[in-house]
């Protein structure tokens, strides 16, 4: 699995784009969560994980005005563990709405 990782890595991620949600990317958590507990662990691990970059999330700012974003499954993400390319897409947004909110 981690060859396969590698694989992306090189051929296909430089031709999709910047589309990970999280820094590190998905594809580097999914591998570093692999290596650390082994396949019958960090294999759902990492399955979860690329499972929280599909979509199906909200993003909104938090107490301390930062962005953070809210997966399906609960798990939240701080803005200093999102991309500077999601901060780009969405930062912007989330801010003018809260602030025509105010």
């Amino acid at each position: 699995m981690l060859r396969v990782i590698g694989v992306y890595q090189v051929l296909l991620s430089p031709l999709l784009g910047k589309q990970c949600l999280f820094s590190p990317t998905c594809s580097n958590r999914s591998a570093a969560l692999i290596r650390e507990h082994r396949w019958s662990i960090g294999m759902p691990m990492a399955r979860a994980q690329l499972q929280r970059c599909c979509g199906n999330f909200r993003v909104g700012l938090n107490a301390d005005e930062k962005i953070e974003l809210r997966c399906f499954d609960g798990t939240v993400f701080t803005e200093e563990e999102l991309s500077p390319a999601f901060l780009q897409r969405y930062g912007l947004f989330v801010r003018s709405v809260r602030m025509d909110r105010s």
